[in-house]
């Protein structure tokens, strides 16, 4: 295909990097009539080509269309031309591969052909071409067809081709006068002035230089998508118009004929997602932004356009951002056959960031997405809760920490000594956290402590001593004389509370048995042992119920999975 496209090695690189897809893409063209616009009428035959190309191509043989209403109709465009511009309509066909796709299939027509091609190119003022033409024939110029082509170019006055032809003759004139078939070929005539040309050394022509006659093929083809002389269909993206070619667009993909030339209402890619194509299959750029390109992926799958998906595909590989992340995770999602890896690769790429960015990204975009593709992200999330990934599920940590430690901390291990109760009386803090005795058997043991040593008789003593006992079911004591109480009339009354102080706080409590921070100790360590064990119970239930949800999800993605083609 190379040599085809570049026959003298100029080299394809500085021609654009599709360069060789759109001259292919054009040949199609030549082949296939079906939206040709244009008939060319030389003599009585006749050539039928699209006039947009030929309108930026050759501007000699159709200008640009005129605004006429009046005029306007759906016939096609005729241009008629004189046998004396243009040889044959086969050699137009040769004319209209060259403003198709830059190039000529020499190999497959004669010297002859080619002289009549160069005259053509003349008349229509394609330098180009002529260069073309003229290059191929000095540089394949042989012993055995310079006989022919100098008597062709001498009959259709064609002076250079003829020049080149004697100066060749002159640079091999022994072996080309000792040809007698080359001489009968040319006749009496012609060879004498061969000869005479080698007494006279004739100054041969100036060949042509190739950066004088540039390729402008992918520029011309630019210049038809951003004029769009001739226009054939308008599509209606998202309330935009936009105008095509139906030949160009149906050249890239047949599929674009059985679709949205009939009816563009499926069409649910942007404007510039749209633009964007149509500039690739025009010119060949590939110059793509990333959200488009996401748009494309889709589009291109569905309409059959390999190079356009390769160049999306790698696209949206590099470009995950905020604004991105989550158009280029829905491509994961999409019906795509033998495309496993570059869904693998999307979704290791696209779940971490989505993660690490949560804050930041805008998940109001997954409103539209596939339900599936909802499900993995909060599978995704809540595994990254759980272990504590991407700065999530800090806080839950922290504080199963502090509740996993709760039973040996917060219990009374070390509350300071306790406040021990008065011996005079029974107060909240009476007994504080020791265990209780019966009072069966300490009555007597808490009488002393509350009240501590008898006081001196006196004569209500008894009474209220009674009726204390009596109340907290106490023997009461035996009544004093009369002659036992009077010697004591004189003793002052002791004061109310005889009790000893109550000890500080910085006096140890008295020690009792068994201490409660001991068992408190034990429970809390019981207490952890089963926080252990309950944590061990959910992580396995956890785990049941995640294989549960893949299963479950693995189901319904077979569900939603589309039967049929759906029209983009």
């Amino acid at each position: 295909m190379a040599d085809g496209l570049d026959p003298f090695n100029e080299g394809l690189e500085g021609k654009g990097k599709y360069y060789a897809m759109i001259v292919l893409s054009n040949k199609k063209l030549l082949l296939d009539d079906s939206f040709a616009d244009l008939t060319i009428k030389i003599g009585n035959e006749s050539v039928h080509a699209h006039a947009g190309i030929v309108c930026v191509r050759c501007q000699e043989l159709l200008g640009p269309p005129v605004e006429d209403k009046k005029k306007a109709s759906k016939k096609k465009l005729e241009v008629k031309l004189k046998p004396e511009s243009v040889a044959s309509a086969a050699i137009m066909s040769k004319v209209l591969e060259f403003l198709y796709t830059g190039m000529v299939e020499f190999p497959k027509i004669s010297d002859k052909e080619i002289l009549c091609l160069i005259g053509a190119a003349r008349y229509f003022k394609l330098n180009r071409l002529t260069y073309l033409c003229e290059r191929w024939l000095r540089e394949h110029m042989t012993i055995e067809s310079v006989f022919h082509l100098l008597k062709a170019a001498t009959d259709l006055g064609e002076d250079r081709i003829k020049g080149f032809c004697l100066s060749f003759a002159l640079a091999h004139y022994n072996e080309f006068i000792s040809n007698k078939d080359g001489i009968y070929i040319l006749g009496i005539e012609l060879f004498q002035e061969v000869v005479a040309a080698f007494q006279s050394n004739p100054t041969p022509p100036k060949e042509m230089r190739p950066e004088d006659s540039p390729d402008t093929l992918l520029d011309d083809f630019k210049r038809l998508y951003q004029e769009m002389p001739y226009s054939d269909v308008t599509f209606q993206v998202k309330g935009e118009s936009v105008k095509a070619h139906k030949a160009i667009m149906a050249s890239h993909s047949d599929a674009f004929v059985s679709t949205i030339f009939k009816d563009d209402a499926g069409l649910r890619t942007s404007p510039k997602a749209f633009h964007d194509m149509l500039q690739f299959i025009y010119y060949g750029d590939d110059n793509i932004e990333p959200l488009p390109a996401c748009e494309l992926v889709e589009f291109s799958r569905k309409f059959k356009l390999p190079s356009l998906l390769r160049i999306c595909e790698d696209k949206i590989r590099v470009n995950i951002d905020m604004s991105t992340v989550l158009p280029i995770l829905s491509i994961a999602y999409l019906p795509a056959e033998g495309k496993q890896e570059l869904v693998d690769e999307l979704k290791k790429k696209c779940f971490p960031f989505i993660l690490q960015n949560l804050s930041k990204v805008d998940l109001a975009m997954i409103k539209a997405s596939n339900p599936l593709m909802i499900v993995d992200l909060l599978l995704e999330l809540q595994l990254a809760w759980k272990t504590g990934q991407y700065g999530l599920g800090e806080n839950v940590q922290i504080a199963s920490a502090f509740s996993s430690a709760a039973p040996a901390s917060s219990s009374p291990s070390n509350p300071g000594p306790p406040t021990p109760a008065a011996r005079g009386g029974f107060g909240s803090n009476s007994f504080g956290d020791r265990p209780r005795k019966s009072p069966g058997s300490s009555s007597g043991l808490l009488g002393a402590q509350r009240r501590g040593p008898a006081p001196p008789p006196r004569g209500r003593g008894a009474g209220r001593g009674a009726g204390r006992g009596a109340g907290r079911g106490k023997p009461a004591a035996p009544p004093r004389s009369v002659s036992d109480q009077a010697p004591n009339r004189a003793t002052p009354a002791p004061p109310p509370s005889v009790a000893p102080a109550p000890p500080t706080r910085s006096q140890p409590p008295p020690p009792v048995s068994p201490h409660p921070t001991d068992s408190s100790s034990d429970d809390g360590k019981k207490s952890s042992k089963k926080d252990k064990k309950e944590e061990e119970r959910r992580k396995k239930e956890e785990a049941k119920r995640i294989l549960k949800e893949k299963k479950e999800r693995a189901k319904a993605e077979k569900k939603l999975r589309p039967k049929g083609k759906e029209l983009y």
